[in-house]
């Protein structure tokens, strides 16, 4: 009965509240796949408003008062890097666009819709606390056997 109480309060605690659901696209592309999901949803989108060229496996900003006509962070670091022709993989290994990915996800955990990692830890003390109960429910009831 403690158990499924305090289950149930940890539950309220982590759910979201309705002002916090993500309104914006960069946000929703992270909750569904991660940063890689992210940074190529931001690719895309800015190769769709020509604001990025492809040219085979590289990627060049059009132009370079392009940086100027976003708002995004992580749109300005993409732009910035891309300013003279570089390998497209270069977008997974930029700290500048690392950072500015990874700040939308933790703008997703302060909002509650993603676990901070003290609630990673506490779901994963909860699992094996269940596995245990588990364990524990399905022993005989003459453990250990006689004679063993």
């Amino acid at each position: 009965m403690i158990g499924l109480t305090l289950l149930r309060l940890r539950r309220e605690a982590e759910e979201p509240s309705a002002e916090n659901l993500p309104l914006e696209p960069y946000e929703i592309a992270y909750l569904r796949g991660g940063k890689n999901h992210l940074l190529q949803t931001a690719l895309v989108a800015l190769v769709d408003r020509g604001l990025l060229k492809v040219k085979g496996l590289k990627l060049k900003t059009a132009e370079p008062g392009a940086v100027d006509k976003v708002q995004r962070p992580l749109d300005k670091a993409i732009l910035t890097k891309f300013l003279w022709e570089t390998e497209a993989s270069a977008l997974y290994k930029e700290e500048s666009i690392m950072a500015q990915a990874e700040a939308v996800g933790e703008r997703l955990r302060e909002a509650r819709l993603l676990p901070d990692p003290g609630q990673k830890g506490a779901r994963m003390l909860a699992r094996l606390g269940e596995r245990a109960a588990i364990v524990t429910t399905e022993m005989p009831c003459d453990w250990p056997p006689p004679g063993g």
